[in-house]
């Protein structure tokens, strides 16, 4: 299932994205992005492996459509965090965007294993809110500056 919020200004991000088998906290996550305003395109996916294939289909198509950040729950059924990120990498992608963890509390062994992976760039807890979300944007820009 995905849904889709477009907006439209040039100071924007392109496209973020949102990984989570739970409905009600995609729809959370919709509110506060709408409020925010700061994206051309949000999406929200249920399920890892259909945001996988819509990535495949934009990879592709040479997309300048590629999420720029992944917001990806750790725990969900059939493909976690992990295995999507296996299979992300298999896509060989040439834009790769930052991945932030999301999860309901923080594992040590998870706050670990993310630190080894290139791809994360950071590990926050659910609820996201406006000054988490703030945060991660900060980062992004920061590391392309």
């Amino acid at each position: 299932m995905i849904r889709t919020t477009e907006a439209y200004n040039k100071e924007k991000f392109k496209h973020l994205m949102f990984i989570d088998d739970n409905e009600g906290t995609n729809f959370y996550h919709e509110i506060i992005m709408d409020e925010l305003d700061i994206s051309h395109l949000n999406s929200y996916y249920l399920k890892a492996g259909d945001a996988l294939d819509y990535i495949s289909e934009l990879n592709e198509e040479s997309s300048n459509q590629m999420p720029e950040i992944i917001f990806l729950d750790i725990n969900m059924p059939r493909i976690d965090a992990w295995k999507f990120i296996e299979l992300f990498k298999q896509l060989n992608i040439n834009i790769t965007p930052d991945i932030i963890l999301v999860t309901t509390s923080l594992n040590p062994l998870d706050e670990e294993k993310a630190k080894k992976e290139d791809l994360i760039k950071g590990l926050i807890t659910k609820p996201l809110d406006k000054a988490k979300l703030h945060k991660v944007f900060t980062g992004y820009w920061e590391r392309r500056a």
